[in-house]
């Protein structure tokens, strides 16, 4: 059994008696501080995290209007069972919280909490043993179970690692073909010499394949797309994480608005176990309208049309126009997805569309054929592969840049994406992470050749308060291929609502000026940047960020240079709505360029910058 079975008893009497403050309180009571004294192995900020009594957090000075939390009497004792209930579940069995000590101000209205402990010596893991049937010895190797365990000799008890120790073994036999799996450790815990022996006894039950497959809620969908969905089939040896990801993979599909897969586990521990596939369709053609505004693409407009199975197979028919008072004049095209190709783990998507991007260096009209064969590696990480066929027709706004013309172009793009974050379109927790590499010219032997190679990382860490601290780098290089120079069009440029917000769209780096007097982007072969982010709640719906981002534009494609790094910082408000937030920021140069004419810039847009 788990050493939590017996926590209770044991505080009672282990904890010193506690007693009420003399004080009477007639009057609120608020907490400004709680330290710890006497904890070395155990931080104070991991014991404050079990405790509801709550001091002022480093922040209260920039929201004075804040009132520190309220003393309760009673919580506070229970707090103080709680750390001590901490300290045994971190392996600290003789810990024992020896006193307290409450100090308030002239006023009596704040009080400061000084807790002492005593934390004394761990308990560390002698030896870990496991007991098998002598059947599943002969089939199993212990040393590829020791290595799936987290707790191990030598190692301080913890009980939660014990707890994921449990959960480990469940999930390890339940995928090969074990459901009915029993796992249990027994403990024989010597105080005296601060160490504990621990003994698996695992019970794996008999082999089970999977059963007949049932499938409800099929209306216009065949069965023979939920069956290319699955990533099991009767007869094969059972494995919940096939079940796990097979729900995945059909809902991520986008032809069903609830998917559930699941076991039938018999009382008498079948060898053959039922799966129930439960689905309900989408709608069988979805209409979409918007308007909206943004600083750089000003007044927008777009539409989209989407046809479920059509012609059959599971396959999704997109259509999409949309327009901008700037920058996208016109974006009109088509998307035709078809999933499970040829494996439960593919998705093959074809996109023929026309594009006109209006930029302050130039004025481009694309039609691109773009096909992409994606796989699904994991649930957080997918791999993909992307041809891309386009005729540009590429027109110059300025004299300095001699570039206009048509230009035929073939792309092969190949890469991975890594995505553990918990929210699209405002996360607070886990990272994003995309890396790819992109040839240009081998396919059709085109002119434009050239070898592209670029990586950015996001990370988002949920800290005190609801509040998020973001992170972001990105690292981005051309090389030219030849004698050739790299397209104005593909080049990189900094500066902008969702890139260094100190500097206008495409802004940032390589800039002339023409015979006009106008600043004009150069844009480079060579790109870093980068953000951090603290986003803090406000009232309701409003919440506030302060940013430092960072990055600038190189013309070589090796030229990186840390010490050209252009900064600015800023503040900004958010409403958040249920299609991500209104996003106000303002920034301000620290380091300007050369040709730099303003000071600050103003985004107004939809969605966090990243």
């Amino acid at each position: 059994m788990f050493a939590k079975n017996h926590i209770l008893i044991l505080l009672i009497f282990q904890l010193p008696i506690l007693t009420a403050t003399s004080a009477a309180f007639t009057q609120e009571v608020r907490v400004n501080t709680v330290t710890f004294q006497g904890n070395k192995k155990i931080s104070d900020g991991e014991l404050k995290k079990v405790m509801k009594t709550k001091g002022k957090p480093w922040t209260s000075k920039f929201q004075p209007w804040k009132k520190p939390k309220l003393y309760d009497e009673g919580i506070f004792f229970d707090d103080l069972l709680r750390v001590q209930k901490f300290y045994r579940e971190e392996g600290f069995w003789q810990a024992k919280v020896n006193d307290h000590e409450l100090t308030f101000n002239d006023k009596q209205d704040e009080v400061n909490i000084i807790i002492r402990v005593e934390e004394r010596e761990p308990l560390i893991v002698e030896q870990v043993a496991i007991d098998l049937t002598p059947e599943m010895t002969k089939a199993i190797e212990l040393h590829r179970l020791r290595k799936i365990l987290r707790l191990k000799q030598g190692m301080r008890y913890r009980e939660e690692e014990l707890i994921a120790d449990h959960d480990t073994f469940i999930e390890w036999f339940s995928n090969r073909g074990y459901p009915y799996i029993k796992a249990n450790v027994e403990e024989d815990v010597d105080q005296s010499n601060h160490i504990v022996s621990l003994t698996w006894q695992l019970r794996p039950g008999p082999f089970s394949r999977f059963g007949e497959i049932k499938f409800t809620g099929l209306v216009q969908i065949s069965q023979k797309v939920l069956e290319h969905g699955l990533e099991f089939k009767p007869g094969e040896p059972f494995s919940q994480k096939k079940l796990d990801d097979s729900r995945g993979q059909l809902y991520r599909s986008g032809l069903f608005q609830f998917v559930k897969v699941g076991s039938e586990q018999q009382q008498d521990q079948s060898s053959e176990i039922p799966v129930d596939v439960r689905v309900k369709e989408t709608s069988a053609v979805k209409l979409a309208f918007g308007v909206g505004y943004s600083t750089e693409g000003a007044f927008r407009v777009f539409s989209g049309l989407e046809q479920r199975d059509f012609l059959g197979g599971g396959r999704l028919l997109k259509t999409i126009v949309l327009h901008s008072t700037n920058l996208i004049p016109l974006l009109a095209g088509l998307e035709l997805n078809q999933p499970f190709f040829f494996s439960a783990r593919n998705n093959l998507k074809i996109r023929p569309f026309f594009v006109w991007f209006d930029e302050k260096a130039f004025e481009s009209k694309s039609f691109i054929l773009e096909t992409t064969l994606s796989r699904e590696i994991s649930e957080a990480v997918s791999g993909f592969l992307t041809t891309e066929l386009s005729r540009d027709d590429v027109e110059t706004k300025s004299e300095i840049i001699e570039e206009s013309g048509f230009n035929k172009k073939s792309k092969l793009r190949t890469g991975l994406t890594w995505n553990t974050s918990d929210q699209v379109f405002n996360p607070t927790r886990g990272f994003y992470s995309t890396l790819f590499v992109e040839e240009s010219g081998r396919i059709l032997g085109v002119e434009t050749k050239y070898f592209k190679l670029f990586a950015e990382h996001r990370k988002y860490f949920s800290i005190f308060q609801d509040n998020v601290l973001a992170l972001r780098l990105s690292v981005g290089s051309i090389k030219p291929q030849g004698d050739g120079e790299i397209p104005i069009e593909e080049r990189f440029f900094s500066g902008g609502t969702f890139s260094v917000r100190g500097w206008r769209r495409q802004l940032l780096g390589p800039l002339t000026v023409d015979v006009n007097g106008d600043v004009v982007p150069l844009g480079g072969n060579s790109q870093i940047e980068g953000s951090l982010e603290l986003r803090r709640p406000l009232f309701r719906k409003i919440a506030s960020a302060f940013f430092l981002d960072y990055g600038n534009v190189w013309q070589d494609w090796d030229g990186f240079d840390l010490f050209d790094l252009r900064y600015a910082i800023g503040l900004g408000l958010r409403y958040n709505t249920i299609i991500g937030p209104l996003r106000l920021d303002f920034a301000w140069k620290l380091n300007k360029q050369e040709l730099d004419t303003r000071n600050y810039e103003v985004h107004f847009s939809l969605g966090q910058a990243f």
